[in-house]
């Protein structure tokens, strides 16, 4: 018997020894952090240059919403302003601004616009003309405040120094994009023709700006939604209007200008993008992170706060997520078959990192990056299906500027378009006269890119 509990009390010792020597290990590995990754250190302490503020389109956008008796551009900068004061808010509280209450609501509605589809906002407002005018009325004061906006030459989303995941964004003036495609279509449809493709010449140039000019990825895919609706507006116009397109080669030439390089390059709302999420993990301090998991877990505080204190390095967290999504701003620089193969790679890196859960060091570090990990290729694709559409569209002007209607002669022209995202070229479907790039599951609604010719 005595034997027995000898041998018990020198296993408990065993292992009471290797638990400690566990912990010991544990702290060791923790026990120091990592100065920042040098670039990640750059990109912190990057301050871009801003354009006068008065010659800023983004705050005259941002007040589109404003009070009537306000100039959009005054009441947009007073809205940044509170916006720059909630940036400072301490880490975790979210912030709401007292100035969203002042916003100005029209009284539109998505059902009231004919346009709500665009692919079919020409034959909509043909068939409904009045109806059509009504909702222009009803939306005249959003439509005059966003002229202004539009009117303005330059466009920068100017400097946040503290953005960060909570930091409060400006509401988007949407039903402009509908009136103003409303007052494009009903143009066209009373054969203003010239006026049209000064309506949508300008929104063109404007989004353009605002593409070139966005820093946030919200910004970002707003304008390239919004040049997407341009595009396809003009798709409709040579449809329904070929002869006055035709008439007006040199007009529909200069909407088809190529797009800027800067304007579908992710680079700038990725860095913005990476910054916050670094800044994310160099706050998360105990009393944010760890008492929140106290609470969740059921852990007494103070072994939470001794857990996050030991197994969360915030500079070794920092440089991790980094470099997890450095492969996407290699890719943004890339084309053709090494851009496709770069996304594959770094698809597949976060693929392996997500499995790689657990860490000795920076235990709980390692965990939250692999939480934190974005999948930002659906992104992508947005650039690339409106490089495609731009190249689908430049398509059917040349098509109309040579009066081809051939089949075969379509079918080879689109042979030598290639989608930026696939490398594959459109389908000429004769029956149904549209040119299509196949549905794919990263698009929204898993919808083709299509028009009609």
């Amino acid at each position: 018997m005595k034997s027995i509990l000898k041998v018990l009390a020198i296993t408990m010792a065993l292992l009471l020894l290797l638990l400690v020597a566990g912990l010991s290990a544990l702290l060791v590995a923790n026990r120091q952090d990592e100065a920042l990754d040098p670039a990640l250190a750059s990109l912190l302490a990057t301050e871009p240059p801003q354009i006068p503020v008065a010659e800023n389109g983004y705050f005259a956008w941002v007040g589109v919403l404003g009070p009537e008796r306000e100039a959009p551009h005054a009441w947009g900068y007073r809205w940044f302003q509170e916006a720059l004061r909630a940036d400072r808010a301490p880490f975790g509280e979210t912030q709401t601004l007292a100035i969203d209450a002042e916003a100005r609501k029209d009284g539109l509605r998505l059902e009231d616009f004919g346009c709500r589809e665009i692919e079919s906002c020409l034959a909509a407002v043909a068939k409904w003309p009045a109806d059509a005018r009504a909702v222009l009325d009803k939306g005249r004061v959003t439509l005059a405040r966003g002229d202004l906006a539009l009117a303005m030459l330059a466009y920068q989303e100017p400097w946040r120094p503290n953005f960060s995941y909570a930091s409060p964004l400006p509401r988007t003036p949407q039903h402009y994009r509908l009136l103003g495609a409303t007052r494009f279509a009903l143009a066209v449809s009373e054969g203003r023709h010239d006026a049209a493709l000064d309506l949508l010449a300008r929104a063109m140039a404007f989004h353009r700006r605002q593409a070139q000019g966005a820093t946030t990825l919200i910004e970002k895919l707003l304008a390239l939604a919004n040049l997407h609706t341009d595009l396809q507006l003009l798709n409709q116009y040579m449809l329904h209007a070929p002869a006055a397109a035709r008439q007006r080669q040199a007009r529909v030439a200069e909407l088809l200008a190529p797009l800027p390089a800067d304007a579908t390059s992710m680079q700038r709302a990725l860095l913005t993008e990476l910054r916050g999420g670094v800044s994310l993990f160099l706050n998360l301090g105990e009393q944010n992170l760890f008492a929140a998991a106290s609470s969740e877990s059921r852990l007494p505080r103070w072994l939470a706060n001794s857990l996050g204190r030991s197994l969360y390095l915030p500079r070794a967290s920092a440089n991790e997520h980094f470099q997890l999504n450095r492969g996407w701003l290699a890719a943004d620089a890339l084309a053709d078959e090494d851009y496709r193969r770069a996304l594959a790679e770094v698809r597949r890196d976060q693929e392996s990192a997500a499995d790689d859960t657990y860490a000795l060091r920076n235990s709980v570090g390692h965990i939250l990056i692999r939480v934190a990990v974005a999948d930002y290729g659906s992104f992508f694709l947005r650039c690339d299906d409106l490089l495609a559409l731009h190249a689908m569209v430049a398509l059917q002007f040349a098509l109309l500027r040579s009066q081809t209607a051939d089949d075969e002669a379509i079918a080879r022209a689109a042979a030598g378009l290639r989608h930026p995202y696939t490398g594959a070229a459109p389908v000429w479907d004769k029956n149904s006269r549209r040119l299509i790039h196949a549905a794919l599951a990263e698009r929204r609604g898993k919808q083709p890119l299509a028009i009609g010719l």
